[in-house]
């Protein structure tokens, strides 16, 4: 149960740090659907998540690498509320 790194693009990345740097947030949302779990994943914890994948030689994330601070909880059966778990880390 992973996240593989080429789903998400360099130009991605690129427009999420450059938005970070101008004082907005930027993060992805994973979904693992085996697990049925969703994570807000902050730009700054993602980046740090590539470099670990880079000098581990993998080539995904794998969904044990988030706690519940990261989790995000689906309201009503479809609402995703990501900004309970987005003021964790503002």
């Amino acid at each position: 149960m992973s996240m593989p790194l080429k789903n998400i693009h360099d130009h991605q990345v690129e427009y999420m740090v450059d938005f970070k740097n101008q004082k907005g947030e930027s993060f992805f949302i994973f979904y693992y659907k085996a697990v049925d779990k969703l994570f807000l994943v902050p730009i700054d914890k993602y980046l740090e998540l590539i470099q670990k994948c880079n000098e581990e030689g993998r080539k995904s994330i794998s969904y044990k690498e988030f706690d519940e601070r990261y989790e995000l909880q689906i309201e009503k059966g479809t609402y995703i509320n990501y900004l309970n778990t987005l003021n964790n880390f503002l």
